[in-house]
């Protein structure tokens, strides 16, 4: 039972000793011939139960069953009263007792995160990173000044969050941003984020960190500051806006693709690793696509930035290589698994 709900059950307990007591002085008026109103009879239980002190204002203390009658209802109303303070106190201490248990479990669990992701800024944006990362279970920590949206995070069961401003040094040290291996900056502001990204760089200069950025012209400052890659809401949304003009078909394939929970089909990336059984094989030696059913999109060579879509079947895995792959989120952890196993 919730708060609210207790208290409004103690004052519904304690209005009912006073209608009851009020209904009782009105019965033993009418037992013992007494012309109570029952206004009066309502003022004699208010002044009984609250045990104020005042007059005997029906005067029943003139008669045995009067003043037995009083002193039950005396007895009701501390017992109600008492009880009510003990409901009340009692919830109160186990909502405190469960928020620090809840705390320290949290920061336990944050604690023990490894090469996880730091969200910054859980707003309109933030939380659909959130529910991206929750979809295909990346390890996160989420930031956020507002308790509200830590307290939504919280009640996801899946979501660990700390509240806190992540452009404190301290903050971004308790969420592990020195093992991290990745953070993205959505916070309202431009400067924030920037100044985020600046922490964030000289915490872990190893990590990759996205951030977003207003203003277009401010990119190559968030690049100069060390962030890995910088992302415009603007520019993306207006892409997107001209995209759904000239080809919403692709647009609805990827949207279903995003947003289809049950399926999960994404795209991912893995880098062939020197202990991997397909290094230095080529594609069709490998049977990647046929051990573990992705598809293969993309492949980009180690140390340069240029892709080859759609690579054929004779291509080369050099260690080093990154493959961007298209599939069910089960067939993608097959994928990762074989290039690093």
């Amino acid at each position: 039972m919730s708060l609210q709900k207790k208290i409004l059950s103690v004052l519904l307990l304690l209005l009912s000793v006073f209608v009851l007591g009020a209904v009782g002085y009105r019965i033993l008026a009418l037992v013992t011939g007494q012309t109570w109103p029952f206004l009066d009879c309502v003022y004699q239980s208010v002044v009984t139960v609250s045990t104020v002190g005042y007059d005997d204002f029906l005067g029943v203390q003139g008669t045995l069953a009067g003043r037995l009658y009083t002193s039950v209802l005396i007895l009701f109303g501390i017992g109600a009263f008492f009880y009510g303070v003990s409901v009340l106190t009692a919830s109160v201490v186990e909502m405190d007792i469960g928020k620090i248990w809840r705390k320290r479990k949290m920061e336990s669990t944050i604690e023990k995160l490894k090469d996880h992701f730091i969200i910054c800024g859980v707003g309109e944006t933030g939380i659909q990173v959130v529910n991206e990362l929750r979809a295909t279970r990346t390890p996160f920590v989420a930031i956020d000044k507002d308790p509200h949206r830590i307290e939504f995070l919280e009640a996801l069961g899946d979501a660990p969050c700390m509240q806190g401003d992540a452009t404190n040094d301290d903050v971004l040290t308790r969420a592990g941003v020195e093992t991290a291996a990745g953070l993205v900056s959505i916070l309202p502001a431009d400067a924030d984020n920037l100044y985020v990204t600046l922490s964030a760089r000289q915490l872990n200069p190893k990590m990759r960190i996205v951030t977003k950025c207003l203003a277009e012209a401010g990119g190559c400052k968030f690049l100069r500051a060390g962030a890995s890659a910088v992302v415009s809401p603007n520019v993306l949304g207006g892409i997107r806006l001209a995209s759904e003009l000239i080809r919403p078909t692709a647009v609805k394939f990827l949207d279903v693709m995003v947003r289809d929970r049950e399926k999960a089909i994404r795209i991912e990336e893995a880098v062939v690793s020197p202990a991997s059984s397909v290094a230095d094989k080529t594609i069709a030696e490998a049977e990647i696509q046929k051990r573990t059913g992705v598809l293969i999109v993309a492949a980009k060579p180690p140390d340069t930035e240029s892709f080859t879509y759609s690579p054929s079947p004779d291509t080369k895995l050099t260690r080093g290589t990154t493959l961007i792959v298209l599939g069910p989120r089960s067939n993608i952890a097959k994928f990762i698994n074989l290039l690093n196993v």
